[in-house]
C-alpha cells in the first residue's frame, strides 16, 4: 500500500507538470520544485525502506498529496477555461522574436539596467562601509543585521534593502538581452546577480539568473522527448548543486576564511553528504512528515494563519490590532524545535506541509486557492509590453520556487513588492517622455504665436 500510494503521488505531480507545460504556464516551476523536493525523494524513501518515521506517516502523506493534486488538477482545468488563460511561453517567445516590439521598447531595458547597476553599487558601498571589506562579509552578520521593511528610513541601508527586490524586478533583463544575443549587457546582469549571491549568501538571489536560462531552453525546445527530459534532469542536478553550494558556503563565515581554507574535494564531499543525509531543501519534506506524525498538535496550527496573513499582507503586524496572526513560519519552526518560546527560528515544510499545517486535512481544499492563483498570475503575465511581460514572468517563476519549498508568505510578499516596483518604474519611464513632449509642444506653440 505504501509503495503504491507513493508511486501514485509521484505520477500525479508529473502529470500536473506536463499539463502546465502544455499550458505554457510559469507555475511549472512550482510543480518542478515539488517534484524535486517532495515527489521523488518521498518515493525513493519508500522504495528503499529508508524511513525516518513510522510507515503510516508516509501513507498519510502520500494520500494527502494525491488528494491535493487531484483537486488542483480538476479546478485548474475549470479555471483555465473560465478565464481563457493564454500560453505565456508562446506569447513571450513571439514578442521576443518580433522586431517591431523590440524597437518600440528599446529604451526601457537600458533604464532598468542603469537602475540595477545603481542599486548594486549602493550595496557594494554599504557592505564595504559596514564590514570594512567585501571579503569580511558573512551570512551570520548579514542575517543578524537584517532590517524590517517597516523600519526603513532615508539612509544608505534602507536603499540597500531594496536591492534584492530590484534584482527580482529586473531579472527579466537577462532573458531579454541573452535571447537577443546582446552578450555584454546580459553578462553585466548575470555578473551583478552572481556577485550579490556570493556576497550575501542568500540562495534565492541566484534564481533570477537560473530561471531565465531554463525559460530560454523551454522556449527554444518546446517538444518533450527523452533527450529533453535528460537535459532537464542534468539542469535540475546543476541547480540543486548550486543551491547546496551556496548553503555550504555560509558555513565558512567570512569570504576570506573560505578563500584561505577552501579545498575542492572536501567541499564536494560535504556537499554530497548533505544531499545524501537530506540536510537542506531535500530534507524539508521531513518537517511535513513530522507534522503528520504529531497530528498537527502544535501551537498556532490548524488556524489558516498563512492565508489570513496573505489577506492582510499590506498591513504590518504591529498595526493590525491583533487581526494579523504571528509569522507562521516561526510557528512551524517552534514546532520543529519543540520550543514554544522560539521567536527567531523558522522552517518551511514544502507547500504540501504548509497547507497541511494551516488547515490539517482540510488543507487539501487550499489546492483550489493555488489553482486560482496560478490562473490569475497567467492572466497578469500576458502584458502587451515585452519589458513588463519578461520581467513579470521571471519574478513569478522565481517566486513559485520559493512557494514550492513552503515559504508561502515570503514568496507572495516578494512577488508583490517586486511587481509593484517594476510597474511603478514602467509608469515613470512612460510619464516622463510624455511630460517632456507636452512641454516641448507648449514651448513650440508659444514661439509660433510670438
Amino acid at each position: 500500500m505504501n509503495l503504491i500510494l507513493a508511486f501514485i503521488q509521484l505520477i500525479f505531480i508529473i502529470i500536473i507538470l506536463l499539463y502546465e507545460y502544455k499550458n505554457g504556464s510559469s507555475v511549472i516551476f512550482l510543480w518542478a520544485t515539488l517534484l524535486i523536493i517532495f515527489g521523488l525523494p518521498h518515493f525513493m524513501s519508500v522504495i528503499t525502506g529508508l524511513l525516518i518515521f513510522p510507515e503510516y506517516v508516509y501513507i498519510k502523506a502520500s494520500f494527502f498529496v494525491i488528494l491535493f493534486n487531484l483537486i488542483y488538477l480538476f479546478t485548474r482545468f475549470i479555471f483555465i477555461r473560465i478565464f481563457n488563460a493564454e500560453n505565456t511561453f508562446e506569447s513571450l517567445k513571439f514578442d521576443l522574436e518580433n522586431k517591431t516590439i523590440l524597437f518600440k521598447e528599446k529604451k526601457e531595458p537600458g533604464r532598468l539596467l542603469f537602475l540595477l547597476c545603481f542599486f548594486f553599487l549602493i550595496s557594494i558601498v554599504f557592505f564595504t562601509k559596514e564590514y570594512g571589506s567585501l571579503l569580511h562579509t558573512s551570512w551570520g552578520q548579514l542575517y543578524g543585521n537584517s532590517m524590517s521593511a517597516y523600519s526603513l528610513g532615508f539612509n544608505l541601508e534602507s536603499i540597500r534593502y531594496f536591492t534584492k527586490y530590484i534584482l527580482f524586478a529586473t531579472g527579466g533583463l537577462f532573458l531579454l538581452y541573452f535571447y537577443q544575443k546582446q552578450m555584454l549587457k546580459s553578462m553585466i546582469v548575470a555578473g551583478i546577480i552572481i556577485m550579490l549571491s556570493i556576497i550575501t549568501r542568500d540562495r534565492i538571489t541566484i534564481l533570477p539568473i537560473i530561471i531565465p536560462f531554463i525559460l530560454i531552453f523551454l522556449m527554444k525546445n518546446p517538444k518533450i522527448n527523452f533527450k529533453k527530459v535528460l537535459q532537464l534532469t542534468i539542469v535540475g542536478f546543476i541547480v540543486i548543486y548550486i543551491i547546496y553550494a551556496l548553503r555550504l558556503f555560509r558555513h565558512y563565515g567570512e569570504i576570506t576564511n573560505f578563500i584561505n581554507t577552501f579545498d575542492f574535494f572536501e567541499f564536494n564531499n560535504k556537499l554530497f553528504n548533505m544531499l545524501l543525509n537530506d540536510d537542506g531543501e531535500l530534507g524539508l519534506r521531513n518537517v511535513f512528515l513530522n507534522f503528520i506524525d504529531n497530528n498537527n498538535d502544535f501551537m498556532n496550527f490548524n488556524q489558516g494563519h498563512t492565508y489570513i496573513r496573505l489577506l492582510l499582507i499590506a498591513i504590518p503586524t504591529s498595526f493590525s490590532f491583533g487581526f494579523k496572526p504571528p509569522d507562521f513560519a516561526i510557528s512551524m519552526g517552534s514546532a520543529e524545535l519543540g520550543n514554544t518560546y522560539n521567536t527567531t527560528f523558522s522552517t518551511h515544510p514544502t507547500l504540501y506541509g504548509d497547507v497541511f499545517a494551516n488547515l490539517y486535512w482540510f488543507g487539501i481544499l487550499l489546492a483550489i486557492f493555488w489553482a486560482l492563483y496560478a490562473t490569475v498570475v497567467d492572466k497578469l503575465l500576458n502584458r502587451k509590453s515585452l519589458v513588463l511581460k519578461s520581467n513579470l514572468i521571471v519574478i513569478f517563476s522565481c517566486v513559485y520556487v520559493i512557494i514550492g519549498r513552503g515559504s508561502v508568505y515570503n514568496g507572495v510578499y516578494f512577488a508583490l513588492v517586486s511587481s509593484i516596483i517594476l510597474l511603478v518604474l514602467y509608469i515613470i519611464f512612460h510619464i516622463i517622455p510624455i511630460i517632456r513632449l507636452k512641454k516641448s509642444t507648449v514651448k513650440n506653440n508659444y514661439n509660433g504665436v510670438s
